[in-house]
């Protein structure tokens, strides 16, 4: 019976998929050592599927096999490994620390092992990550321990004062990514900084932590010899004076939905792209008509709607534009659709991101599960797909 369900889930049928995963996670543990042997079968939907049958499972003997997967030659592969590790948690954090360190890993598995490490956020990865701060995957490592916050605010503050300058760099931005006070006085000391790049993040940082202590020493910044340094404080100084936090999640509306397989995720979007043609219905709650600034599907399978930061919304209204869209969705064959409703600032268009001065700076892969396509002032509604 294993043998057959894990041979369905590679079947050309989505919900037959779907299926099999469900019975080999009620199944549990007799399931398990099938299932791993299945991450070598020839077939990716049957490795991919097989993994997310693990990570629901969630047993320890799954961890070092499912970090293996992480450098399959599929990228779906690679995608439900990681789900899967997330799932399981704790148990995979030492495993995968060790792996991160091992110079001969696959560079699949380093990259997308810290991406995992990033989304669990144990401690105990808190240690292995700063000694990475000073090598190449230095940013990788920032935003890790910028996503694990509290448990690495301590060891990053004494991280400040290590003899490496990238080490103070990446170790400011990663206490910016955390919000966390207690680093506002540590990194207001980096503006007096020998290394021009510990002074660049340290303002950077600063802005982030959005917290009036650093205005005062910002403004002092913008008198010296560094152009990017005069840049990064201005920046800093006009966020913190905003005091506005880059997302907030106002409410949500209608069910949310729970993905078994990274199958039964993209089937999902797949019905959410039938709600590209409520333009015309969004219309007037747009800016400048209406709050609105962005709408759009997100990788976790809600339907967005971004408010201006500062606008006057209340519940009356979000009622309104829930019915508009769940109106919409009722045509396209969608019941209980999945809204959320934020507050943003207006998105600046026409300026570079101040980060794009930060040297050595490197885009880096995204966490597992947000990605989204927006539309801009009623112009712009794209579908941007994350790895």
């Amino acid at each position: 019976m294993i043998e057959s369900l894990i041979q369905n889930t590679g079947h050309s049928t989505v919900f037959v998929r779907v299926d099999a995963v469900k019975s080999l996670v009620e199944i549990g543990g007799p399931a398990v050592d099938p299932l791993i042997q299945a991450l070598n079968d020839e077939k990716p939907k049957i490795r991919e599927n097989s993994a997310a049958a693990l990570g629901k499972i969630g047993d320890e003997r799954a961890v070092q096999p499912l970090i293996n997967l992480l450098g399959d030659d599929d990228n779906d592969v690679q995608r439900a490994a990681e789900f899967a590790l997330c799932d399981i948690g704790d148990q995979a954090v030492e495993p995968l620390v060790e792996a991160i360190n091992d110079p001969d890993v696959n560079w699949a598995v380093h990259s997308n092992g810290m991406r995992v490490l990033e989304t669990i956020g144990d401690e105990r990865a808190v240690g292995p990550l700063i000694e990475m701060l000073g090598g190449v995957d230095g940013v990788d490592a920032a935003t890790a321990l910028g996503e694990i916050g509290e448990p690495a605010v301590e060891p990053l503050i004494d991280a400040l004062g290590d003899e490496d300058p990238h080490v103070r760099a990446y170790a400011a931005r990663a206490l910016g990514r955390t919000g966390d006070s207690r680093a506002v006085e540590p990194v207001i000391e980096l503006l007096n900084d020998e290394d021009e790049n510990v002074k660049s993040n340290a303002a950077m940082a600063l802005g982030k932590l959005d917290d009036k202590r650093a205005i005062e020493p910002l403004t002092k910044a913008l008198d010296g010899d560094s152009d990017r340094v005069r840049i990064l404080a201005r920046s800093a100084i006009d966020d913190i004076e905003r005091q506005v936090s880059s997302s907030k999640v106002m409410t949500f509306y209608g069910e949310g939905r729970e993905f078994y397989t990274e199958d039964e995720r993209r089937s999902w979007l797949d019905k959410l792209e039938s709600m590209r043609n409520i333009m015309g219905d969004m219309q007037k709650y747009m800016h400048p008509y209406g709050p609105v600034i962005s709408y759009g599907q997100g990788y976790d399978g809600y339907i967005s709607v971004t408010f201006l930061e500062g606008s006057e919304v209340n519940e009356s209204l979000m009622d309104e534009i829930y019915g508009v869209i769940d109106k919409k969705a009722v045509e396209n064959g969608i019941d209980d659709i999945p809204v959320k409703f934020e507050f943003e600032e207006m998105p600046v268009l026409d300026e570079a991101p101040c980060e794009d001065l930060i040297e050595e700076d490197i885009d880096t892969p995204n966490t597992p599960g947000f990605t989204i396509f927006s539309l801009i002032m009623g112009l712009l509604f794209v579908l941007k797909i994350q790895k």
